[in-house]
Parts: structure tokens; C-alpha cells; sequence
């Protein structure tokens, strides 16, 4: 899939193509408060080197719900369910 991509420099335009960029701009206030105002427990498990959302978000996250766990994965990027399994696992049932 990479490869396809990749053709014709088409990776140099992949952030084009994503809508969640603005989304999470014009919904960051309503999905903010949802998080700070739920009821449902919360934990998260975060990959400190994801290069787009890691540790500049993790110390977002510690600052808006600072009552909800959270397990910093320093050597995981951006998908710890399946860089590190079973720390993952091990930190969600933590709590």
C-alpha cells in the first residue's frame, strides 16, 4: 500500500487528504469538555514517539484530565495496542 502511495511523490500529499485535521479544529471544545465532563472511567496508554500526536499531547492530556490514569509508553509511537501488546493490556487492566 506504501508503495502506491509513494508514487508520483503522492505521500508529500497525504496530509492534504486527511479531514481529521479539521475536524479536530473545529470540534476541539465539544470533544475537550466530553472528555473533561464524562463519567465513564477513563485510562489512557500513550506511545510518547507517535511523531503527530506523542508527548506534545500526552502533557495536554495530563493538564485537562489529570484525575484519569495514564501509562506513558516511551519507546512506542503511534499505535501501542500493537507496537507493545501486552504493556498495553497490562496498563489497561492496571485500572
Amino acid at each position: 500500500m506504501w508503495t502506491t502511495m509513494s508514487r508520483d511523490d503522492g505521500h508529500r500529499l497525504l496530509h492534504l487528504l486527511i479531514r481529521y485535521i479539521v475536524d479536530r479544529r473545529d470540534n476541539e471544545n465539544r470533544w475537550v469538555q466530553a472528555l473533561e465532563k464524562t463519567d465513564v472511567p477513563l485510562n489512557f496508554v500513550w506511545g510518547m514517539r507517535d511523531p503527530i500526536s506523542g508527548a506534545h499531547m500526552a502533557e495536554r492530556i495530563r493538564q485537562r484530565v489529570p484525575h484519569a490514569p495514564f501509562e506513558a509508553l516511551d519507546d512506542v509511537g503511534h499505535w501501542p495496542p500493537l507496537e507493545a501488546p501486552e504493556r498495553t493490556a497490562a496498563a489497561i487492566r492496571a485500572h
